[in-house]
């Protein structure tokens, strides 16, 4: 069934693809993103052997049903297209980087004396994927630094990453580009993950291909002083992957297995230990929203949720390793389909993954031929991590993602009216 599956993905991206001619469409990576992770899991890397037949029948409802909800928002006819067109508040801006400043410092005090520690890294950057699913460790004993770090830090860092960027490609504000690696450096700090360097990435590209090919806009061209920041700037990044690398004894191949191919077995074997909770009726996908809000009630109340409890141990499980085979211990990463299926069973993979599709295409429509500054910082939040890393987990069950794209509605507040004539495939 492996074997049919790689192919059906595949089929399902290269459609996607024939339809937008662009890997930066989520139909098209997502689809195939999930045909590399079939394909690496078929392999029996390292021993770890293939996933059951039911969960790669999860996997694939979830594709079709991510698919399905991308093609039924791409019925909309796009040949003209009428906006309002939402530019950036550099007056909200300035008050977000401001905050952003003074949570940093927050959350590198809080670093301190871990680091002075020495060899504590891999333990610390568990326990903090712990808290960030609700989880109480040890590090949340100081809870107003824990609710920096959950409820602040992090939704900022992960705004501001995307949209310094944007400041500096697009708008041409050489500063954003410093502030950019100000921001990267932190999140290393704080995390010391491979994750954010990754996401940097990918952000890096895809500025630099709407500045290339798709903004209607008046922007500038790419100077020769802005190319040889490039070369200067992938250098970093290259210094920057190769320390997370060595420091996390690991190498290229290991990585991409473990991000791609070993989450579909882990998702499995958690599913089965999660589901003896119960079911979570939505709160699994949404708690990144709802949990703040409850916590604030529930500190003010002393009041308990108990769909809130059941999402934070089921989210908390997947940080507990296991073994997938003699030589691999492995966790954390379970795609997106285990938070579905905690959901509502078979009927959250089909509802929840297509509802996922569906806003995610059409955050990408109105992206691609709107041409706003909102519309396309919030579709480079929608892509980068909740699409790239789709097999890591279900980014909007994070804190830090609803979050951010709450803080870009913010910021990007600014309103004129721009008629855009958009074209068709």
């Amino acid at each position: 069934m492996i074997y049919f599956s790689i192919l059906f993905t595949f089929l399902l991206s290269f459609f996607a693809f024939i339809r937008h001619r662009t890997l930066f469409n989520p139909n098209v990576t997502f689809c195939l993103l999930f045909t590399l992770s079939l394909s690496l899991a078929s392999l029996n890397y390292n021993k770890v052997p293939q996933p059951s037949s039911f969960s790669i029948f999860i996997v694939l409802l979830g594709v079709l049903s991510f698919w399905t909800g991308c093609s039924i928002a791409d019925l909309k006819k796009r040949s003209k297209y009428n906006v309002p067109v939402v530019g950036v508040s550099i007056r909200r801006l300035n008050i977000v980087l401001i905050l952003g400043v003074i949570s940093t410092f927050i959350e590198i005090k809080r670093n301190v004396s871990v680091f002075l520690q020495g060899g504590l890294m891999e333990i610390y950057a568990q326990r903090l994927a712990m808290e960030y699913s609700g989880a109480e460790n040890e590090l949340s004993k100081n809870y107003l630094e824990a609710i920096n770090r959950q409820f602040v830090f992090s939704p900022l860092m992960y705004f501001l990453m995307p949209m310094s960027l944007y400041m500096y490609f697009i708008k041409n504000k050489k500063s954003y580009l410093y502030i950019s690696f100000a921001i990267l450096f932190s999140i290393l700090i704080s995390d010391g993950g491979r994750t954010v360097v990754m996401l940097y990435v990918i952000y890096l590209i895809f500025f630099i291909q709407y500045k290339k090919r798709w903004s209607h806009r008046r922007i500038m061209p790419l100077k020769k002083d802005f190319k040889l920041k490039y070369k200067i700037l992938s250098f970093l990044i290259a210094v920057f992957t190769a320390y997370v690398f060595i420091s996390r004894a690991t190498d290229f191949e290991d990585t991409i297995v473990s991000y791609y191919g070993y989450p579909i077995l882990f998702m499995e074997k958690k599913l089965e230990i999660a589901l003896q909770s119960g079911y979570t009726f939505g709160m699994m996908a949404l708690q990144g929203l709802i949990r703040p809000i409850l916590n604030i009630i529930k500190m003010g109340t002393g009041m308990t949720f108990e769909l809130l409890e059941r999402a934070s141990d089921a989210s908390s499980i997947v940080q507990q390793a296991e073994y997938l085979s003699s030589e691999v211990m492995y966790n954390a990463f379970v795609t997106p389909f285990y938070y579905f299926y905690i959901d509502f069973n078979l009927l959250g993979v089909v509802v929840e993954s297509l509802l996922f599709g569906y806003f995610t295409e059409k955050s990408y429509l109105k992206f691609r031929y709107g041409d706003s500054d909102r519309a396309t910082v919030l579709y480079a939040l929608a892509f980068a991590f909740p699409i790239c890393f789709a097999q890591v987990r279900f980014a909007y069950a994070l804190n830090l993602m609803p979050w951010a794209i709450i803080l870009a509605l913010f910021v990007c507040s600014k309103r004129e009216k721009m008629t855009i004539h958009g074209t068709t495939h």
